[in-house]
C-alpha cells in the first residue's frame, strides 16, 4: 500500500497507533496522517520500557486528536472526520482542480472497527451514487 501511495503521490490516512506502515512511509516519504480520539490514546514516553497498542507511533507526518473535555470521543467515532480529510484531500490545495479519487482500505480484527465500516460503505454509497468518484475496498479479517 505505502509503494501505491508512493507512485500515485497519494496521502495515507489511518488511527494513529501502529498498524506497521510507519516504517514504510518513512522510507518512501509518503505523508501519513494519524486521526485519533484524543481520549483513547496514549503518548509516547521517552524511553519505554514497553509499548502499549493505544501509543501515538512516530511515522507520522501529521496528527489529528479528536474530542474535548465537555465530550470525549470512542474509536470509532473519528470515521466521519477521516472521510472529510479524504475528501479535503482529495479535491486539492484550491479546490478548483479535478478531484482525485480516493480509496478506502479496512482493515479490523475487532469491534471498535464497525462504526468505521458503516461510515466508509454510507461514504462509499453516497459518492458513487452522487459523484462516482471513490473507490472503495472493504475488508475485514
Amino acid at each position: 500500500m505505502c509503494r501505491a501511495a508512493y507512485h500515485t503521490d497519494a496521502v495515507i490516512i489511518d488511527s494513529a497507533i501502529s498498524t506497521g506502515i510507519e516504517k514504510f512511509c518513512i522510507r518512501k516519504n509518503v505523508k501519513l496522517i494519524g486521526v485519533a480520539p484524543e481520549a483513547e490514546i496514549l503518548y509516547p514516553k521517552v524511553n519505554p520500557t514497553e509499548r502499549f497498542d493505544n501509543e501515538l507511533t512516530n511515522g507520522h507526518t501529521h496528527f489529528i486528536l479528536l474530542g474535548d473535555k465537555k465530550k470525549e470521543l470512542k474509536w470509532g467515532d473519528e470515521s466521519h472526520v477521516k472521510a472529510e480529510i479524504a475528501d479535503k484531500v482529495a479535491a486539492g490545495k484550491y479546490g478548483n482542480k479535478p478531484k482525485c479519487k480516493v480509496v478506502a482500505v479496512l482493515i479490523g480484527d475487532n469491534d471498535r472497527c464497525v462504526n468505521e465500516l458503516a461510515c466508509v460503505i454510507d461514504t462509499c454509497y453516497k459518492n458513487l451514487v452522487q459523484r462516482k468518484r471513490l473507490a472503495c475496498c472493504c475488508y475485514r479479517r
